[in-house]
């Protein structure tokens, strides 16, 4: 199996930090899109996969310098950065492609906010935190699951 480039390795790096993802995210993507643990071990279809993902999530690799969300910086409101964290947390959560809509109707029913554009920057925090929590209970949850079913 051939491995990609040093530069593919260097642009999914680059995602990574632009996405704010923290090792636990980059992690999951690089398994569930690309099969592999480490980015030097994608293959050419591997990295195609985790490329549409963080494309999917906010990523602008046109080289244009485009921010990963369409509401820019806006002082006392969410962070570009923080709307794409939220944005794969919640997808990665859900285990669905990023739905914008599905997450207006999370934050509303927890947070009271109709929309991720509205969200204050401290607001965002405790989102991001929440949204940590959720998913780390679920990978226990099924980690748990798994060892029931395993033979004794």
């Amino acid at each position: 199996m051939a491995t990609i480039t040093k530069r593919q390795i260097a642009l999914i790096h680059v995602a990574k930090a632009a996405l704010r993802l923290d090792d636990d995210s980059y992690r999951d993507v690089l398994s569930r899109d690309g099969g592999v643990a480490s980015s030097r071990d994608l293959s050419q279809a591997g990295f195609d996969a985790v490329m549409a993902t963080l494309r999917r999530l906010g990523f602008d690799d046109t080289g244009r310098g485009g921010t990963p969300t369409e509401f820019g910086v806006r002082p006392g409101f969410t962070s570009p950065s923080q709307v794409a964290l939220m944005r794969a947390l919640f997808s990665e959560y859900k285990g669905a492609p990023q739905d914008d809509a599905a997450l207006g109707r999370w934050l509303h029913r927890f947070f009271k906010v109709s929309s991720i554009r509205f969200l204050s920057y401290a607001d965002a925090r405790r989102v991001i935190g929440t949204l940590k929590t959720m998913k780390a209970r679920k990978r226990q949850k099924a980690s748990e699951r798994a060892e029931e079913k395993a033979p004794a």
